[in-house]
Parts: C-alpha cells; sequence; structure tokens
C-alpha cells in the first residue's frame, strides 16, 4: 500500500515536471495557430410532426398561389398596358385621319358653295337676259323711216320732210326731235349744233310724226352740189322715254350729186339707239 502510495506520487510529480516542460512549448503552439476554427459542418435531421408539416405544405401552397397571382396581375398589367399603347396609336391614327377627313370635307364644302354660287350667277344671268329681251321685245323704239323732198331742188326754196317712226310695241313718252340741215363735205363733214329742239310728246307703237326741213341755198351752192364737190345733210337725234330709262336714236342722212338728181337722201352708217 506504501509502496504504491510512492510510485503514485512519483508518477504525479513526473507527469508536473513534464507538463512543465511542455507548457512552453504548447503556448507557442497555440499562438501560431488560429484563434478560433468553426466546428466542421454535419447533416441535421429535422424531423417534424404532422401539424408542422401541414402548416408548413399550406404556408408553401398559399406563398405559390400569391406568387401566381403576382404573376397573373402581371401578365394583366403588361397587356393592359400594351391594350393603352395600342388604342393610343389607334386614337392617334384616328385624329390624323379625322383631321385630314375635315380638310377634304371643308375644301369640297368651298367647292360646292362656289359652284352654287356661280350656279346662281348663271341663272341671274339668264333671268337678267331673258328680262332684256323681253323689254326690247316690248318697249318702244324710234327711228328715221324715211327723208324725201316736199318739192323739186329746181324750185327754190325747198323743203325736207323727215319721218319719225315708232317700231316699238309700246308707246313712246316725251319725244324730242333735234334736227338740223347743212350743205358740206360729202366726205367729212363739219356739222354745226342743233340749238332748238322740236317737242312732239307721245308718239304710239306703229304711228310716225313727220318733221319739216326747211333747205335754202344758193344756185351757186347746188352747181356745187351737182358736180360733187358738196354734198346735202340732214342730221340730229332723236330722244324719248320708255317705261324703264330715257333713250337716244342718232341720225345722218346725205344727199350726193347722184342723190341729188333722184330727191332722195341715204343714210350714212346705222341709227344709234343708245341710252
Amino acid at each position: 500500500m506504501y509502496v504504491f502510495a510512492v510510485i503514485g506520487l512519483a508518477l504525479a510529480t513526473s507527469g508536473q515536471a513534464q507538463d512543465q516542460a511542455e507548457s512552453p512549448q504548447r503556448e507557442a503552439d497555440q499562438n501560431s495557430q488560429p484563434a478560433y476554427e468553426p466546428p466542421l459542418p454535419f447533416p441535421v435531421e429535422i424531423v417534424e410532426g404532422p401539424a408542422a408539416a401541414n402548416a408548413r405544405n399550406a404556408s408553401e401552397e398559399e406563398s405559390r398561389q400569391r406568387e401566381i397571382a403576382d404573376l397573373v396581375a402581371q401578365e394583366g398589367m403588361n397587356a393592359a398596358t400594351q391594350s393603352i399603347k395600342t388604342a393610343t396609336n389607334d386614337m392617334r391614327d384616328y385624329a390624323l385621319y379625322s383631321t385630314v377627313a375635315v380638310w377634304i370635307g371643308t375644301a369640297l364644302l368651298l367647292y360646292t358653295l362656289w359652284l352654287t354660287r356661280q350656279a346662281n350667277n348663271a341663272a341671274q344671268r339668264a333671268v337678267s337676259v331673258t328680262e332684256n329681251i323681253g323689254a326690247a321685245q316690248t318697249r318702244a323704239y324710234l327711228a328715221i323711216s324715211e327723208v324725201v323732198r316736199s318739192g323739186s331742188h329746181f324750185q327754190q326754196p325747198s323743203d325736207i320732210k323727215l319721218f319719225v317712226k315708232n317700231f316699238g310695241q309700246s308707246g313712246a313718252l316725251e319725244v324730242t326731235v333735234w334736227v338740223g340741215f347743212f350743205v358740206s363735205d360729202p366726205i367729212s363733214p363739219d356739222l354745226p349744233e342743233i340749238e332748238d329742239p322740236l317737242e312732239y310728246g307721245f308718239i304710239a307703237p306703229g304711228a310716225d310724226v313727220r318733221v319739216d326741213v326747211f333747205r335754202n341755198v344758193m344756185d351757186k351752192t347746188d352747181e356745187k352740189i351737182k358736180v360733187g364737190e358738196l354734198a346735202e345733210w340732214v342730221y340730229g337725234r332723236v330722244e324719248y322715254k320708255t317705261l324703264t330709262q330715257t333713250r337716244c336714236t342718232n341720225f345722218r342722212y346725205r344727199s350726193t350729186a347722184f342723190d341729188f338728181l333722184r330727191d332722195v337722201f341715204r343714210q350714212v352708217g346705222e341709227g344709234n339707239d343708245a341710252d
């Protein structure tokens, strides 16, 4: 017993000495190694009960449904965005087409109005022409029907008769005649103005009035007329009123050497019936 106690003490003492001898070496080794190294992972199997599994499955299913709903919502939003974009493009195109159609319609309307105005103007002109034709057919129209001598030119003095006739279909009012006689150049006469008119009042349709023109020239003048150096001129104008306006007819008649022997006067130019 004593022997075992001595041996144990010796072993303990020897172990302490060895530990003391190895202690610096262990400290040095510890300083050279990392301060901490985590333990190596190892598989862990979690064992859960049926209730927990059902709850987990329900949570996962709910989460999956939410994800599906989110995807569906995103797809619907994308589709709605695409529809809005398409509708916006369609509205833009429709606005452009509407603007073009409005301009075309406006142009056609203006063209139609222009055609309507042209048609109205043509109709008014046609009515005016018809009225003028009717008025021309029914109005009074005064002109010189004849210029003759009342006696032989060999007898001095001799008179000239001028007849003013209404060729129209209505009466002429306030008839006034300016008439003159003059001997002048046969081609380019210099005829004096007529100062004193003759008033005749009213001339019915188809009726005429006689205007006496006094002729009094010297024999030497007649000799010049016979050889063609001079010519006799009866000239003037007739003024009268119709139902709508005042009108005037100018006239000029000439008797040359050839006409002088036959006691006739020929009209020079056309009678001018004007306003």
